[in-house]
């Protein structure tokens, strides 16, 4: 049983379960049979009647799929099917005669056995996942690279695209230092989620997220404000605790007992931020992410189904985003739900794109044309108008090979990891699309680092 379970989670098949997972067995580990069978041969100590070698313990399926959970590193798929007729429903061993042919044998603990078997199964070659930077690889490992690739490429070229339409049409403007910002963090966090997974222990991942989400919270409560530190804007700050909320949820998928409880009270928490910060858009759109983290079944059933729901919802919102911005009949009920600020420099960043529809006018030319000269409306508050104004349709195509990589990335684990992730890049795509939150580094950072966790733990899954 056990070591079947190891090898269809390590070759990313579900695990079959006959029956609800409520039957018990008694498990040894073999490294204990083995000493014992060796210390009868060199003792020859016989019996004429058979020995159990077990210690008269219990252990449920389902509970051994938990216990596998730590060592695997991920919460691997399991499905049930009918109960085989005939099959022991708890299975308990008597030691009596074990132990008084062998006095002083010990059994191994269960976790300290599955720990032991999950590292000698990693360590045979057909399990065994090939560095990223080359060698042979598996297919489907292969093709997970391409597309990596695929997505550098089309942030790489978004991040040309405006720098070239700007020099062109504009030379040197202070607005490249956001893009190159946003572009950078975005793939930074990607690169360092993919190399903490690899690299850092549990325990420090942890942590890290303890201390991220103590800062976010205490920000407001400390220097007082919905928009205070750490990152000085109150949508920001949501959108940053958004994020933090899936990044704790997706951890917790991987722990069990305390260690489980306590990251899904932090993601809880994370979420908690995006009401102290007031935030509607924030805690809107978290709202389905704390949804999966709590829910996890929920997740399972959607899977690989969430990065498709989740594009038609961003499709969706930028429709409405570029029917407020046109005033079109259709889009008036809906313009409504926003401050005549936002619909206003929508409106400006509108009559800017259609000065240029392909190509755009360059980054920076917005702050200029903002009807509204202030600190914090040099930007459109939408990074889909954003891109139009200053990167014309162009830029919009390749933004949305960038969103599409997302998705991709989103969907490297599957189950409840798959839809968490990629409802949270939902939930950035969303909110960006009515605010100006992908200017802030810390936001694409921790987005990037979402990614970067989910694709690598599937890459270690695989």
């Amino acid at each position: 049983m056990v070591p079947a379970f190891i090898d269809a989670a390590l070759r990313g098949v579900p695990l079959t379960i006959h029956g609800d997972g409520e039957q018990t067995r008694d498990f040894t580990y073999v490294g204990t049979l083995t000493r014992v069978i060796a210390d009868a041969v060199v003792n020859r100590i016989t019996d004429l009647q058979p020995i159990n070698l077990a210690f008269g313990s219990r252990t449920s399926l389902n509970q051994l799929v938990e216990d596998l959970v730590p060592f695997l590193g991920f919460r691997p798929d399991v499905v049930h099917t009918e109960a085989r007729a005939g099959d022991v429903r708890d299975s308990q061993a008597n030691n009596d005669r074990l132990l008084a042919s062998f006095p002083d044998v010990q059994p191994v603990p269960l976790q300290d056995g599955l720990r032991a078997t999950v590292d000698w199964f990693r360590s045979l070659p057909q399990y065994q996942v090939c560095p990223l930077d080359g060698g042979h690889q598996p297919t489907s490992i292969s093709r997970s690279t391409t597309v990596d690739f695929l997505g550098g490429v089309a942030l790489a070229a978004l991040t040309t695209w405006v720098m070239l339409v700007t020099l062109v049409l504009r030379g040197t403007d202070p607005g490249l230092g956001a893009v190159l910002v946003t572009a950078g963090s975005l793939a930074a966090g990607t690169v360092a989620g993919r190399g903490l997974h690899r690299s850092a222990s549990s325990q420090a991942i942890d942590l890290a997220l303890v201390g991220a989400v103590g800062v976010l919270v205490l920000g407001p409560l400390y220097r007082g404000g919905a928009g205070a530190w750490p990152l000085s804007y109150a949508n920001a700050n949501a959108a940053l605790a958004v994020q933090l909320t899936a990044l704790a949820g997706l951890r917790s998928f991987n722990a069990s007992g305390w260690r489980r409880a306590g990251l899904v009270g932090l993601a809880v928490l994370a979420y908690g931020q995006t009401v102290l910060s007031q935030s509607v858009i924030g805690s809107g759109v978290g709202a389905g992410v704390l949804l999966l983290v709590l829910w996890p079944a929920l997740g399972r059933l959607l899977g690989r189904v969430t990065p498709f729901l989740g594009g038609v919802i961003v499709l969706g919102a930028s429709a409405v985003n570029a029917g407020v911005a046109a005033d079109l009949a259709w889009a008036g009920r809906a313009s409504r739900w926003f401050d005549e600020t936002r619909r206003e420099l929508w409106a400006a960043a509108y009559e800017l794109w259609r000065g240029s529809p392909w190509v755009g006018n360059g980054a920076g030319a917005f702050s200029e044309a903002t009807p509204i000269p202030d600190a914090d409306t040099m930007m459109a508050h939408s990074g889909l108008l954003q891109i139009a104004a200053e990167a014309g349709l162009v830029g919009i195509g390749l933004l949305a090979l960038v969103v599409g990589a997302g998705y991709v990335l989103a969907a490297r684990p599957g189950g409840s990891a798959a839809a968490l992730v990629a409802m949270a890049w939902t939930a950035l795509c969303v909110h960006a699309l009515f605010d100006h939150v992908q200017d802030f580094a810390w936001v694409m950072i921790a987005a990037g680092g979402l990614l970067g966790l989910a694709s690598a733990g599937e890459l270690r899954k695989r």
